[in-house]
């Protein structure tokens, strides 16, 4: 038993809560680094992957479709599974205990540890030493986002409790920063085992994200409708929310639609957000965007849906995705902005690809994939340093950092400043961050999670 332990293939089991997989109408980053990971073993011999889900709300039914299953597997090399938790932790043990009989070593990664998951964790890990089953499984809590008071109120009786289960439970602990590592280990009062705690940076595919020629930069955005004659472009990606300093952003905006400088009126913006999905709930920031009257007329202001992540810019799949989104969003409001003049719609192409300048005013990140994705696209990025970025954003070639402060006017009108006097350069010379730059794909993060795996593995054996 012991030499088939010591020689078993390891075999991903990714634990996504009860967010779908691969196609996430919220857009979490969770999701997209597991898919990252997922997809980076497609050529490599690594085998398959396997999602598990827990069970999603009936109105989401539409999201684990066919067509769904064979996105996941074409395109993310991963099964998908669904149902897991302490109500469904018997059927758990019973299919880990089959790949383990299969000569496999599951390895359990838990993308949202400071959630009720670190409780099924914990229950399960107690099962697998009863069973005497411990010994051929890993238990990995992935940490993506900051444990500070931003995101998880740290402070909390609830976070508490769920950092205890982790603790517990995990045989090692994966973060995608060192600003995320840090913060756990100083919120764990000597908790922390810090021998078994990896940084493994968040990747991205470089064949999507990349600095494209002028001509493809001009048809991307003729195609979401932007005005022909603008000298600059502005991307946002993500939610727009207050974690994600959506006000700034706002604020930013009313500038720029207020503003009589000759100047400013070559300025335009591109806003991707899952928030068109959900126009039923969307949040007030997105209502803030909405309300944007003159950038809007001039179409200077695009919302679109950049659904690149999930078919990975392959026109094949595109058309899938579009139908399993717009089947969701459909009956959550989707008819008010389809035909909006700010709509750009579903663009199979990054934005950053088609940016000058990304923009990116967030409170707390933990590694923000859009800021990488933004300086290997070759856009300009404006963003605050908190969290991972300051990781990403090393040389002033790639970008400029503004603190908030406590002045609020000040820290926006500064990020205006560098937005207008931000020369336009696609094309400049990174030689001399070639390395830094390959550290940030996904295959560089593959191999690093598996090397961070692999210690984990033998630290228990």
């Amino acid at each position: 038993m012991q030499n088939a332990r010591m020689s078993a293939k390891p075999i991903h089991l990714h634990f996504n809560s009860r967010f779908p997989f691969p196609v996430n109408p919220i857009f979490f980053g969770q999701t997209f680094v597991i898919g990252n990971l997922t997809a980076a073993t497609r050529f490599n011999g690594r085998g398959k992957n396997i999602v598990f889900i827990r069970d999603l709300a009936p109105l989401e039914e539409g999201l684990t479709s066919k067509q769904v299953h064979k996105l996941s597997e074409k395109r993310f090399n991963a099964e998908l599974k669904f149902g897991y938790g302490i109500e469904a932790i018997d059927d758990n043990i019973r299919f880990i205990r089959s790949l383990i009989d299969k000569g496999l070593y599951p390895v359990l990664s838990f993308h949202y540890a400071m959630s009720s998951d670190t409780i099924f964790a914990c229950a399960l890990k107690d099962r697998l030493k009863q069973l005497g089953l411990d010994d051929h499984v890993a238990m990995i809590f992935y940490l993506h986002t900051r444990a500070d008071g931003i995101v998880h109120k740290a402070a909390s009786e609830s976070f508490r409790r769920y950092y205890d289960h982790m603790v517990q439970a995990a045989d090692g602990t994966i973060s995608v920063s060192d600003s995320v590592l840090d913060s756990f280990m100083q919120t764990g009062n000597g908790q922390f085992d810090r021998s078994s705690a990896f940084v493994v940076r968040n990747g991205i595919d470089p064949y999507i994200y990349v600095i494209d020629a002028e001509s493809e930069v001009t048809k991307a955005r003729a195609e979401i409708g932007l005005a022909p004659d603008l000298e600059k472009v502005v991307s946002y990606a993500g939610r727009l929310d207050k974690i994600k300093g959506s006000s700034f952003l706002a604020r930013v905006l009313e500038h720029f639609d207020r503003s009589k400088d000759p100047k400013d009126s070559k300025v335009g913006f591109v806003i991707a957000t899952p928030h068109v999905l959900n126009i039923d709930s969307a949040s007030r920031h997105f209502k803030w965007v909405m309300r944007m009257e003159r950038l809007i007329r001039e179409n200077r202001l695009k919302i679109v849906l950049d659904i690149s992540k999930f078919t990975r810019s392959d026109p094949r799949f595109r058309g899938h995705v579009h139908d399993i989104l717009v089947d969701y969003a459909r009956l959550r409001g989707y008819s008010e902005i389809e035909h909006h003049q700010a709509y750009g719609g579903m663009t199979n192409k990054p934005v950053q690809t088609f940016s000058d300048i990304y923009l990116h005013p967030s409170r707390s990140e933990g590694l923000p994939l859009a800021v990488v994705e933004a300086v290997l696209s070759g856009a300009y990025v404006i963003a605050t340093p908190v969290g991972g970025i300051p990781e990403v954003v090393i040389d002033k070639t790639l970008g400029t950092l503004v603190e908030i402060g406590t002045d609020i006017n000040a820290f926006v009108n500064k990020l205006i400043m560098e937005i207008c006097g931000r020369d336009v350069q696609r094309t400049y010379d990174r030689a001399h961050l070639a390395d830094h730059l390959a550290s940030y794909t996904e295959g560089h993060m593959f191999t690093e999670f598996s090397k961070a795996v692999s210690q984990i593995i033998e630290r228990k054996r």
